[in-house]
């Protein structure tokens, strides 16, 4: 979030692209994580153009699509993921002109081998889920939601005034589902989501991760030769 908690950035994504990335039909977090180890979430949003922003964003569904859209998507699920490609809604059961889900974040690539990765920029996103759905005017590249109006929708569900699931507060919500995803450790330092300070000391910044189990500031210094641990992500080349 930005602005002390204030507004929340968000980004608007065509369907069925954004489905993908929320993927609303998972709501088990265990079915969550077979499904995003298999690569069946997509966690790359790609983009013309580069961004800066990190950490929470909001996933917005744009309010228009094409048969042909639909049909495209839905050939390179055929070709990538044929299971996946089965449960793909049919245009008539999205949903458009909303917030639909959260994400993180953690990269902007150039190059990735993620089968989702279509380039000439990709914005790695390494835990997303969905969210009730949140009327709501979408715009070109990241825009600000206020974080009250977001919050006001997830009350309006609790209260039982629209038919979902009671869901908590903007900053609740991502504090309960940070730790959705396995606990990440960095194979060579041993930092982890909760505490970078050794990477901090060594390169005076934060760290970010540019795999399961690999921070920035170890990936920089060529620490990381080797062949990657079991059920690490490929790696991205960060702009």
């Amino acid at each position: 979030m930005s602005q002390a908690l204030n507004t929340i950035p968000c980004i608007s994504i065509r369907q069925p692209w954004a489905w993908l990335i929320v993927r609303p039909d998972l709501p088990d977090p265990v079915d969550r994580a077979m499904a995003r180890q298999a690569g069946e979430i997509k966690d790359i949003e790609n983009r013309t153009w580069s961004t800066r922003i990190r950490g929470q964003v909001l996933i917005h569904a744009s309010k228009g699509m094409t048969k042909a859209e639909h049909d495209d998507c839905l050939a390179f699920l055929r070709h990538a993921f044929p299971g996946l490609a089965k449960r793909l809604p049919y245009a008539q059961a999205l949903q458009f002109g909303g917030i639909i889900g959260a994400a993180v974040i953690d990269l902007c690539v150039v190059q990735h081998r993620s089968p989702w990765f279509f380039g000439p920029r990709g914005f790695l996103m390494t835990i997303s889920h969905p969210m009730p759905f949140m009327p709501y005017i979408g715009q070109r590249g990241f825009f600000q939601v206020p974080a009250s109006a977001v919050d006001w929708n997830l009350r309006e569900f609790e209260q039982g005034r629209r038919p979902a699931l009671p869901i908590p507060t903007v900053g609740e919500y991502f504090q309960a589902h940070s730790g959705s995803d396995p606990a990440r450790r960095c194979r060579v330092c041993g930092c982890t989501d909760a505490d970078c300070s050794g990477c901090i000391e060594r390169t005076g910044k934060p760290c970010h991760w540019v795999a399961a189990d690999l921070c920035s500031a170890c990936a920089n210094t060529g620490l990381c030769r080797g062949t990657p641990s079991a059920g690490a992500n490929s790696f991205g080349s960060e702009v």
